[in-house]
């Protein structure tokens, strides 16, 4: 259904390999020289260096001497991969027996996706925003982690989530969040880390980190809609987070580490304390000073730091 709707001509497709005839490849990855010899003028008009385009275009420069085994490239050949993270936008007209949107129920779940990844990657599974301001605030902070088809400001990052959309002053967007959610009865509101706790893939080959899987994202959404989860405020931000040693969180834990519920188990275990309480004291100060720069309401500011 997706692909067909993708396929429609109203769709909008981003980040796609489009061939000479006007095809989608969907598979393609990494842009031979031919490719990008043809797609030159745009690749350029679009940021892309000059100078890397045209040596890349000759073959005087091979994919693998800028692109490294996990598929990302070097800083300023960000033009040479593709379709890591490609999406569309489908219109429901496009969609074989779209839901009437007239007639669906209330909302009751809502949820923020966060990719966290690096050595110092600590972010729950999963967790729970204990008050409408909590969730304006990590709305607004759009906490992740690029991927490798996201630019050459690879890493984390944050960003209002609705930045090219919101025609006010950004840190209105927060306020406006927060008055969405407080109106709704009932919303559950919550994030989920999709990424790693303490480190990236080459360190989970190691053994030295854990990769938040697909089933476990599926067990612990599963958990939460179901209500099988017992809660508890973390200590640091008040978020609340799984409490893994209530005896009703077995179930969950038969399917997700523990070490991913609570990534502070993990630096414990391993004698890396120091690491996470760094990590603590320097997320509350980048968020304080982020939200602040957009002139957020200070109580918004102090529900992102556990204030």
């Amino acid at each position: 259904m997706i692909y067909r709707g993708t396929l429609s001509p109203t769709a909008w497709v981003e980040n796609v390999y489009v061939d000479r005839h006007g095809h989608f490849d969907f598979s393609k990855c990494v842009l031979s020289g031919d490719d990008v010899g043809r797609l030159a003028e745009v690749l350029v008009a679009t940021g892309a260096d000059p100078d890397h385009v045209d040596r890349y275009a000759r073959g005087a420069v091979k994919a693998e001497d800028v692109v490294d085994e996990l598929g990302i490239p070097a800083d300023g050949w960000d033009f040479v991969v593709w379709t890591q993270n490609g999406r569309s936008i489908i219109p429901m007209s496009a969609i074989e027996n779209a839901a009437n949107l007239t007639t669906i129920p209330q909302l009751g779940s809502m949820g923020i996706l966060n990719r966290d990844e690096g050595p110092d990657a600590a972010t729950p599974g999963i967790m729970r925003f204990a008050t409408p301001e909590q969730a304006a605030a990590y709305f607004m902070l759009g906490e992740t982690t690029k991927t490798s088809a996201a630019g050459k400001d690879r890493g984390k990052t944050r960003s209002p989530f609705t930045q090219p959309f919101f025609p006010r002053a950004h840190g209105l967007q927060a306020a406006r969040f927060r008055e969405l959610v407080a109106g709704i009865c009932d919303l559950e509101m919550w994030a989920m880390n999709t990424g790693y706790v303490g480190g990236d893939e080459r360190d989970v080959q190691r053994g030295d980190a854990l990769k938040v899987k697909i089933r476990h994202s599926s067990a612990m959404l599963e958990a939460m809609l179901t209500g099988a989860i017992p809660w508890t405020p973390d200590p640091d931000f008040g978020y609340l987070v799984p409490d893994v040693d209530h005896p009703d969180c077995q179930p969950l834990l038969d399917k997700v580490p523990a070490d991913i519920l609570r990534p502070v188990r993990f630096y414990a275990a391993r004698g890396r304390e120091g690491l996470y309480t760094q990590w603590v004291a320097r997320m509350k100060a980048e968020r304080r000073k982020f939200l602040e720069t957009y002139h957020v309401e200070p109580l918004i500011v102090r529900a992102a730091c556990g204030d």
